[in-house]
């Protein structure tokens, strides 16, 4: 019985951001995990830290003395000048000017800054390819219901018996003080993106001279974010699913995500990943003809925002945290023609803005058993938005082959931290892979907005 007094004061004390409101009728959230009174209070304890040290999705508020700033609630309103969703964002720091430009040259001074792959990166195309480095700003912001759930997440979520997987959270990040690297992956996985998307927009590879397009049309919903009529409590009475009579507790829907190139009978691929009690993760792929010349493995189907693939081809470790010099708050690249952006060997260096962050260091190491053509990957994931910003791909001899960046921007219709574009460099090769261009036609992504129609006619140059 003093459970419920020991939380009712609790919330009282105005440690759940948000939640008062709610009333405290819905108190049985914090205990879908059937909690015992030590564990409970163990956890609302730990869940105080996002509102006091740590942002509301368990980032460090405080910056680093230097070249991090405070967090002080991110970028949560377009600039003047924004009138409809839909159209070309704003660049909010586009008077800004350039603190440090490193190359190859300069790379031995701030190698601890740069990840191994942007190092090769450099040092591949030496006297042409540089990090153009700019003042930070920690843009990252998200929806109030978002900053709520994420705190209820702290007390109520659980990992699945295996750590593959995890129980009772929704709506927010599920592990905003991860444990361990898997958590980490869960928490990108989970990240804030809206509730649906509607886009068009290409997919080029580059090889040299040549250039091969592909336009797309991307369906992407985030049930995890919207759908509430799911049972989060054990106890609770959980009215069967009519599609196929399983029972709906402990069923999580991440992410359902459908990439179309219609037309010539090219290409229809889905991404579907699911969690449910007895019941593995299903990744879908179906897969039709590639354009000619396409390289079908440099951007494979689980490298969607640098990660969308099933965690548990991989042992996960975490390494920590770093600073780390990342692409963020990219905006000029998208207003920039193709023959000024796409440079062979890599995009225009001057098209791209770098700033120092803090990241979540991750080690995926491939389990024994598993097919992947990474052996190894390492992810460094934005601290403020859990966005993998940077990755490391090591191929099946265990060598650095590709370098991954996700060109972060702060989606402010929404609000959120999300790429506006992704690359994928083969660092053997020179060829790379950038997704997420503009497709030429106006609108280009729709948040929270219901999908229609059935595709488009693909496009190949």
């Amino acid at each position: 019985m003093w459970r419920w007094l020991l939380l009712t004061c609790l919330l009282l004390a105005g440690l759940a951001p948000g939640a008062l409101a709610q009333g405290v009728s819905q108190r049985t959230d914090y205990l879908a995990a059937e909690l015992d009174d030590t564990q409970l209070t163990e956890r609302l304890a730990r869940a105080t830290r996002l509102s006091d040290e740590l942002t509301p999705l368990g980032a460090i508020r405080a910056g680093n003395g230097t070249d991090i700033p405070v967090w002080r609630g991110g970028l949560r309103m377009p600039p003047l000048g924004y009138l409809a969703i839909g159209q070309p964002h704003i660049d909010p720091f586009a008077d800004e000017t350039e603190l440090l430009r490193l190359s190859a040259d300069n790379l031995s001074d701030y190698r601890y800054f740069v990840t191994p792959g942007l190092q090769a990166l450099l040092e591949r195309y030496p006297g042409r390819a540089y990090l153009s480095v700019y003042p930070s700003h920690r843009t990252a912001a998200a929806p109030d219901t978002v900053y709520e759930q994420t705190y209820k997440n702290v007390i109520r979520a659980e990992t699945s018996w295996d750590g593959s997987g995890f129980y009772y959270a929704w709506g927010g990040i599920p592990f905003p003080l991860p444990d361990n690297g898997q958590q980490v992956i869960w928490n990108h996985l989970a990240s804030w993106r809206g509730k649906q998307l509607q886009a068009r927009w290409r997919e080029i590879q580059v090889s040299g001279e040549q250039q091969h397009v592909i336009n797309w049309l991307v369906q992407e919903d985030y049930p995890y974010y919207f759908q509430r009529d799911r049972c989060l409590l054990p106890l609770a009475r959980c009215e069967p699913d009519r599609r196929n009579g399983r029972s709906k507790r402990k069923d999580l829907t991440l992410f359902q995500r459908q990439w179309s190139a219609v037309g010539q009978g090219l290409l229809r691929t889905t991404h579907q990943l699911e969690l449910r009690e007895g019941v593995e993760h299903s990744y879908r792929r179906q897969q039709g003809g590639w354009p000619d010349g396409w390289n079908s493995d440099l951007r494979s189907a689980d490298d969607v925002s640098l990660f969308s693939g099933s965690p548990q081809q991989y042992h996960w470790m975490l390494l920590g945290k770093r600073e780390l010099y990342i692409p963020y708050n990219n905006y000029r690249f998208e207003a920039l023609d193709d023959a000024v952006l796409l440079q062979p060997g890599h995009l225009a260096s001057a098209a791209l803005r770098f700033e120092k962050h803090r990241v979540w260091v991750v080690d995926g190491t491939l389990k024994k058993g598993a097919t992947n053509p990474y052996s190894k990957r390492v992810y460094y994931v934005d601290e403020d938005s859990w966005q993998i910003a940077l990755a490391d791909f090591y191929g099946a001899d265990g060598q650095l082959q590709r370098l991954g960046l996700a060109l972060l921007k702060s989606f402010y219709e929404l609000p959120a931290v999300l790429p506006a574009a992704t690359v994928i460099h083969d660092l053997d090769t020179g060829s790379y892979s950038v997704t997420g261009l503009e497709s030429g036609q106006a609108e280009m992504r729709h948040f929270d907005q219901a999908i229609e129609g059935e595709g488009i006619m693909v496009e190949i140059d």
